[in-house]
């Protein structure tokens, strides 16, 4: 009988610990026709919370590199020259093992901790025990003190990439912390800290993920098909699935309820809204006045609950959705800075609807502003879940009385020289920048941003039909051709604004003074259009004498005016 020839190697399971390290030695890459890493800290502590649980997290397909068929780049803050042939090329799992690999190996823009002290005090895994902060964020530093880890019980993710071996230390060390020359104590705290490894340490570093590996035989054409096929069907299992499937037999189909909503609400499909967030709005709901949306209650969640709030809580999404829209220039789903804050805003609306009242403006100004206290504050980079309970109780109270602001809103702290350092990979505070440029020009124009090529309003149909996207005002390659340390700051959010895709050829990598000429020979009034991208823009000003520098000061004192008058005050 003739054997019909397979494109698979294999198709086995691979202990994460492997594929991690694979990735650090260079031996497994990506295809350069791969997006970016793109996922946010929230998602990165759901996969760790996934793993120690050993729930699947979905398999990981890579092909043999012997052909070498596609350039190739390393992971994400994966070290660069420890080869130049790598073994395999992953095609599908970049975002799982890029998020495993910075949390296990202590890299990229996030640094991840389990609190030792939450499982002690019974707690189940959940995203306050998996704690996760900017790398710059002071608790970082305070946690690379050993001291402060022992004594806080607060174990940096990143030691189990050194094994079993490390973890040990690490406890023995941490017990010895507490316990000082107390022998009964020291034995009876270490007892309880090695059940915590054996019941939540030991199921990450043991965790396999299905690994189907196709042959070096596979030819890029396959590979290419492959590839699209993935991107184009792949789909995340999520409680709201599970839920659907419990509630099958019941009065209640959530298909066919979120359906419905899309089709009444196309808001909803326009912001692309995962409706695991209404389901998490709900569990705010039934568990108020001691708000929560935990996982595990969200889970427990009955047929009645989804009768009594469901209506609710889509209108209150709905209705958040516009008001950032609307008042906050958030056009796309890609821009939201936290999707986990729509959370707090649609479970509020539906306890609070803004309808016609009196006190509808002045709510519903007080939204805004909470959403650009927290989203400039990255309030939402760890413990979601928690900061959604808290920024619940305080927006309804908010809302309702003349007490107090929430706290992010009453001690909003924001020192303008980050805007030197905010690029793309602070994506929740530049994403939250970008549409404050958009919406709001401080005392230049009072208009919202337009379009550079067509000098019309930009709204969420002009960014697809335009491609407009975000990209250098000074361009990369000018800057490195005239070097120096004009090139220092290029990714800076004070160098990047939204532009369509003709105008972003026309600018290439010409001096600002060249293209914008080009440009304003179209008829626009330009110094109004560059206005109302927070852009200093008059013929006398820096842009037109190719100053980089001084455009770069000049535009930081119209982002500190937006600032301000988005928040109501400012951290100099």
């Amino acid at each position: 009988m003739t054997q019909i020839p397979t494109i698979y190697e294999d198709t086995n399971p691979r202990k994460l610990i492997d594929l991690l390290s694979e990735i650090d030695a260079g031996n497994a890459v990506l295809p350069d026709f791969q997006r970016n890493f793109v996922w946010d800290p929230g998602a990165v502590a759901g996969l760790i919370i996934s793993v120690a649980n050993r729930y699947p997290a979905g398999s990981i397909l890579r092909v043999r590199n012997a052909q070498n068929h596609f350039r190739w780049r390393h992971f994400a803050e994966a070290p660069s020259g420890k080869t130049d042939r790598p073994t395999f090329l992953v095609l599908d799992g970049q975002q799982r093992l890029t998020s495993l690999y910075q949390a296990f190996y202590g890299c990229g823009d996030h640094r991840f901790y389990l609190d030792f002290k939450a499982f002690l005090d019974g707690k189940e895994i959940d995203d306050d025990v998996v704690c996760s902060y900017r790398q710059n964020h002071p608790k970082v530093k305070e946690l690379g003190s050993a001291d402060n880890q022992f004594e806080k019980l607060i174990l940096p993710l990143s030691t189990l990439r050194g094994g079993n071996g490390d973890v040990t230390k690490w406890i023995t060390t941490a017990a010895h912390h507490h316990a000082g020359r107390d022998i009964d104590k020291l034995i009876d705290l270490q007892a309880k800290l090695n059940k915590v490894v054996d019941r939540w340490i030991n199921p990450i570093r043991t965790y396999e993920f299905p690994v189907v590996t196709l042959s070096d035989k596979t030819d890029a054409e396959a590979i290419c098909t492959i590839f699209e096929t993935l991107n184009r069907t792949g789909v995340r299992l999520t409680p709201f699935e599970l839920l659907t499937a419990r509630f099958f037999t019941k009065s209640n189909n959530l298909r066919d309820l979120w359906e419905v909503a899309q089709q009444d609400n196309p808001i909803l499909v326009d912001y692309e809204i995962d409706p695991y967030s209404i389901l998490q709005a709900i569990t705010l709901r039934k568990t108020d006045p001691n708000p929560t949306c935990k996982r595990g209650l969200l889970m427990k969640l009955e047929s009645k609950d989804i009768d009594e709030h469901w209506t609710p809580v889509v209108g209150g999404l709905a209705k958040g959705l516009e008001i950032l829209r609307d008042d906050c220039g958030v056009l796309s789903p890609r821009w939201i800075p936290y999707t986990t804050m729509l959370v707090p805003l649609m479970a509020v609306l539906a306890k609070l609807p803004l309808g016609n009242s009196p006190n509808a403006v002045a709510r519903r100004a007080k939204l805004v502003r909470w959403f650009w206290c927290t989203s400039l504050m990255q309030q939402y980079d760890s413990a979601a879940n928690t900061r959604a309970s808290d920024d619940y109780l305080a927006l309804v109270n908010y809302l309702t009385s003349d007490n107090k602001a929430p706290d992010q809103i009453l001690n909003f702290k924001f020192d303008v020289q980050l805007l030197w350092e905010t690029t793309p990979k602070q994506r929740a505070r530049y994403n939250a920048l970008i549409y404050l440029a958009m919406k709001s020009s401080g005392k230049m124009t009072k208009e919202r941003a337009r379009d550079f090529h067509t000098g019309e309003t930009i709204t969420g149909a002009l960014l697809v039909q335009h491609g407009i996207d975000d990209h250098h005002i000074f361009p990369d390659n000018y800057l490195q051709k005239i070097g120096g340390k004009k090139a220092d700051f290029v990714d800076t959010i004070l160098n990047r604004t939204l532009i369509d895709a003709k105008t972003n050829k026309i600018i290439s990598d010409n001096a600002p003074s060249i293209y914008l000429e080009k440009i304003e020979k179209t008829g626009i009034d330009f110094t109004s259009l560059m206005g109302s991208h927070l852009i200093p823009a008059d013929k006398s000003d820096v842009i037109w004498k190719d100053n980089y520098e001084e455009f770069l000061k000049a535009r930081l004192e119209l982002f500190q005016l937006a600032i301000s008058d988005a928040t109501g005050h400012l951290d100099h």
